[in-house]
């Protein structure tokens, strides 16, 4: 394309956004142990995690470790490292969750946010089930853009959201299934049911039926 100046200055500027740095998630601090699990799969390589205690750095992993000690009290964080061409990147740092959820009932109604993290529930898969119920309340206060299975650390079985505001369940990429588009909307609540009988995974939203599909 020509410009034509006639003779004069011409300054063309563009924006280009940043690349996304994912962080990692469900950083947890409990019985004098910190762990968490892999970021969010993003563009560049992951190469190791920094653990920060009180703002000083502590110590440096690599990409395969997920626990650290941490038997004095005090107030931790991680972030993620990753190189761009030689050049080490770090992603914003999670602070840990001071306490784990065992599965207990709550007395009363509450809810949480989590920004960057999550919950964790001990040993709630230990033994082997034919048939299970996973169910909770969501209100997300944003969608996001894609489903992610990658990695072993993501467990065998997903649920996710994704930017079209489907409910996205199953074992992997070959064997999942959605629900309609805009099943879940930023800021409205829905109640999510999962439930699996053998290798069937059936989805309910308010208690209606959504979809199902078979494991591998």
């Amino acid at each position: 394309m020509d410009i034509k100046t006639q003779g004069e200055r011409t300054i063309i500027s563009f924006s280009v956004p940043g690349e996304f740095i994912a962080k990692p998630r469900n950083v947890v601090y409990a019985n004098n142990q910190l762990t968490w699990d892999d970021p969010e799969t993003c563009t560049y390589a992951l190469t190791g995690y920094k653990i920060y205690k009180d703002g000083v750095l502590m110590s440096t992993v690599g990409k395969d470790v997920h626990t650290a000690s941490a038997a004095a009290s005090g107030n931790y964080a991680v972030e993620a490292i990753y190189d761009n061409e030689g050049v080490a990147m770090a992603s914003a740092r999670v602070d840990a969750t001071p306490t784990d959820f065992h599965g207990t009932t709550a007395t009363a109604d509450f809810t949480r946010k989590f920004f960057g993290g999550g919950i964790r529930i001990k040993d709630l898969f230990k033994k082997t089930y034919k048939q299970a119920t996973i169910e909770y309340w969501l209100r997300p206060y944003r969608l996001c853009r894609k489903w992610s299975a990658s990695g072993s650390r993501m467990g065998d079985f997903l649920i996710c959201g994704n930017a079209q505001g489907q409910v996205v369940f199953g074992w992997d990429n070959n064997n999942k299934a959605t629900t309609r588009r805009s099943t879940l909307l930023p800021n409205g609540w829905k109640h999510i049911a999962i439930v699996i009988d053998g290798k069937k995974a059936t989805a309910y939203i308010n208690g209606v039926k959504q979809g199902e599909v078979a494991g591998p």
